[in-house]
């Protein structure tokens, strides 16, 4: 069930009806490349510790941002930011937004607690995170007015095996290996600060590659589906 800040602005743990409207009609990119995932409605109803604001108007979502939070830290709240989206008719096309409308200033409300409750904030140690796109950056900064700052960046690399060969010494994780795995896992991140095994596992997607018998690598698979837009 969902609640209100005000008459406008909704928030909601489990994913509205008009935010996976929303959502799905979403096109990613704003010049060059667009694309758009066609697994939201069935991705988004498996994010873990979500919260949902959404600003609503005439019973349509035109906006939304999402929270997940992550149990990484004791003593500090981690929040990871997903699904920051727009209505087609509110999207920048290149021009700078003022980021000064009731949604972008409540979301920046929130970013100084560690709750996500504006009627009820507590204000202890949070870290609030996420992957944008460079062609969106300016943007999502104009949106929210907030204290982000780059602390890295990542290439995607493009891959294609029409015809890919089976190879003996990978397969999917058994249910006996994947405390193994979780260690394994645990003392390779161990220097990081933002290792979570959230979503390790999923689907039962996790592969390992076996060297006479030993476990040397790993990975979690998550198969998607695009439709690209325009190149």
């Amino acid at each position: 069930m969902s609640q209100s800040f005000n008459k406008l602005i909704h928030f909601s743990k489990t994913p509205p009806a008009e935010v996976v409207k929303l959502l799905s009609d979403t096109i990613i990119g704003t010049n060059g490349l667009q694309y758009k995932l066609l697994d939201t409605p069935e991705k988004v109803y498996h994010l873990s510790l979500p919260l949902f604001i959404y600003l609503q108007r005439q019973e349509q979502a035109i906006a939304n941002i999402t929270f997940c939070e992550r149990l990484i830290s004791p003593g500090i709240k981690h929040y990871y930011l997903r699904y920051f989206a727009f209505a087609k008719g509110l999207q920048g096309r290149g021009k700078k937004r003022r980021g000064n409308s009731s949604f972008a200033k409540s979301i920046a409300q929130l970013f100084t607690t560690d709750n996500l409750n504006l009627a009820h904030p507590t204000y202890g140690k949070s870290i609030y995170w996420a992957y944008i796109d460079p062609h969106n950056l300016r943007s999502f900064n104009n949106q929210l007015k907030s204290d982000f700052i780059q602390i890295g960046a990542f290439n995607t690399l493009p891959f294609s095996r029409f015809y890919p060969k089976k190879c003996s010494a990978v397969s999917i994780v058994s249910s006996s290996e994947k405390k193994l795995v979780n260690d394994l896992l645990a003392n390779h991140y161990k220097d990081h600060n933002f290792y979570a095994d959230t979503h390790i596992f999923d689907k039962n997607q996790y592969y390992v590659y076996k060297v006479n018998g030993e476990i040397v690598a790993g990975l979690q698979v998550h198969k998607v589906h695009w439709e690209i837009v325009s190149l």
